[in-house]
């Protein structure tokens, strides 16, 4: 249950319409580096899209999936910036899409109880569990399905 801890929902936003990161990064990766983008891409809990400034993508991931993630762009010159935005699941749901809410409600069904959170909060106070257990605290998902 600890390993929540070190998750994050980052933000990574490019200077540049998708089409381009798909020229910049796609079409130069290797066989290797095409499997693991796509199995990211399916497997993941992650969302993307265009914006005024440029595109972005989002994940909810671990130190080592960024670090890979950052070493790609790296690798092949794209710029980017990135941002936390895991608090805005508890203050502007609105900010996700229906899917990656989906996906990520899916993931802590599967990884978090309600027994949990409250060991871990009597351990180290409500202020300090993260905020997907807040979240998920939040929804009490395991009570909206036995409904």
């Amino acid at each position: 249950m600890k390993y929540l801890t070190n998750f994050r929902i980052i933000r990574f936003e490019y200077p540049f319409p998708t089409e381009e990161l798909t020229v910049r990064i796609w079409d130069k990766m290797d066989e290797t580096e095409t499997k693991w983008a796509i199995q990211l891409t399916l497997k993941g809990i992650n969302d993307t899209g265009d914006s005024p400034m440029g595109s972005w993508d989002i994940f909810f991931l671990d130190d080592k999936l960024q670090e890979k993630i950052e070493e790609v762009l790296k690798k092949y010159d794209v710029p980017y910036k990135t941002d936390d935005h895991g608090n805005k699941l508890l203050d502007d749901l609105e900010y996700f899409s229906k899917e990656f809410l989906e996906k990520l409600d899916s993931y802590l069904g599967e990884n978090l109880t309600i027994d949990d959170i409250l060991d871990r909060i009597l351990e180290v106070g409500y202020e300090n569990i993260t905020v997907f257990e807040k979240y998920y605290l939040g929804n009490n998902i395991e009570i909206k399905e036995k409904k």
